[in-house]
C-alpha cells in the first residue's frame, strides 16, 4: 500500500535508521585545567578555643570535658587527702589553688590550699578515713557559666565574680566530718574548676574552717 502513494508516504512508511547525535571535536574544547591549592606548611594550626565565631576561616574547638571529667577529679582528691599524700593532692590543683574560710570572723584574704593542707595533716590523721565514705556524686551540686549565678553570693564574692567557658563550681556536701569527737573536714566543700589542657584542676575551694 505505500509503494502507490507517492514518495513523500515512502519516505514515511521506511523502516526506522539508527539515531544520529551530533559530535563535538575534541579538539576544540576548552580543557578545564586543575585549580591549584596553595599549602603553607609553615603557618601553625589555628589555637583551639571552646567558642568559635562565624568570622573566622578556621577554628580549632576544645572538646568538653563533661560532669565525668569533674567528679573524677574530686574522687582524686579526697582520694589524695585520705592518704595525706601531698603531692598527689598538689596534683588536683594549678599549683596555686586558693583556699577561703567561710567562718562570720574569717580573714577575707584566701590562704594557700597547699599549706593549710600540710598543717592538717600534721594535727590529724586523715588516713582513718579510708574505709569511711566521704561524698556521693549524686550529691554533688554543679555550676556551669550560666547558672553560676544561683551559686550563694558570699560564695562568689570569695572566689570569682564569674565564670569563663568550661569553668566549672562543684558544690559538695560531705558525709563524714566528725571521728571519735574530732572534727576532719567542714560539713560542705565547694570546689572551683578550670580546664588546664586536656582535664581539669581546682583553683578555688571555699568551706568553714572545720578546726
Amino acid at each position: 500500500m505505500c509503494l502507490l502513494a507517492g514518495s513523500l508516504l515512502l519516505q514515511a512508511c521506511s523502516p526506522p535508521g539508527p539515531a544520529l547525535f551530533p559530535t563535538r571535536d575534541p579538539s576544540t574544547e576548552d580543557r578545564a585545567e586543575p585549580k591549584v591549592v596553595s599549602l603553607n606548611r609553615s603557618s601553625a594550626p589555628p589555637t583551639a578555643t571552646d567558642i568559635g565565631s562565624t568570622d573566622t576561616m578556621g577554628v580549632a574547638l576544645r572538646t568538653p570535658l563533661g560532669h565525668d571529667a569533674a567528679l573524677q577529679l574530686l574522687s582524686s582528691f579526697f582520694d589524695a587527702l585520705i592518704r595525706e599524700n601531698h603531692s598527689l593532692l598538689s596534683k588536683t590543683t594549678n599549683g596555686r589553688a586558693s583556699l577561703h574560710d567561710l567562718r562570720p570572723r574569717a580573714r577575707r584574704t584566701a590562704y594557700h590550699a597547699g599549706h593549710v593542707w600540710r598543717g592538717r595533716f600534721r594535727k590529724r590523721s586523715y588516713e582513718k578515713l579510708r574505709d569511711i565514705l566521704v561524698f556521693r556524686p549524686s550529691d554533688v551540686i554543679t555550676y556551669d557559666r550560666k547558672s553560676y549565678q544561683r551559686l550563694p553570693r558570699p560564695l562568689r564574692q570569695k572566689a570569682k565574680p564569674k565564670l569563663d567557658n568550661q569553668d566549672l563550681v562543684l558544690q559538695v556536701p560531705l558525709l563524714v566530718h566528725t571521728l571519735n569527737g574530732r572534727r576532719y573536714l567542714a560539713e560542705e566543700m565547694t570546689f572551683w574548676l578550670e580546664r588546664q589542657q586536656g582535664r581539669y584542676v581546682i583553683t578555688h575551694i571555699a568551706e568553714v574552717f572545720p578546726f
